[in-house]
């Protein structure tokens, strides 16, 4: 179980600074993680468990909106 998945709460956005974000809590799987995103203002992200980010820049890879993503109609939801 070296994955993790971590689910922040967006406070805030601001161009100069970046964002501001409230963690809300660390799963071991990705559904559990999606199930703790209250609405639109809540992500998750993978971890690898004792793995530093990178300190070259503040974005993190791989975070996703799942409340957000709902909503986006996929490619094969279209055609049908």
């Amino acid at each position: 179980m070296d994955q993790l998945w971590i689910c922040g709460k967006l406070i805030s956005e601001w161009e100069d600074t970046g964002s501001v974000w409230a963690f809300q809590g660390v799963f071991d799987d990705e559904k559990k993680a999606d199930a703790a995103c209250k609405d639109e203002s809540y992500f998750i992200f993978p971890a690898i468990l004792n793995q530093e980010l990178s300190r070259q820049g503040r974005d993190v890879e791989n975070a996703r909106y799942p409340r957000i993503e709902e909503d986006i109609p996929s490619v094969e939801q279209e055609g049908k």
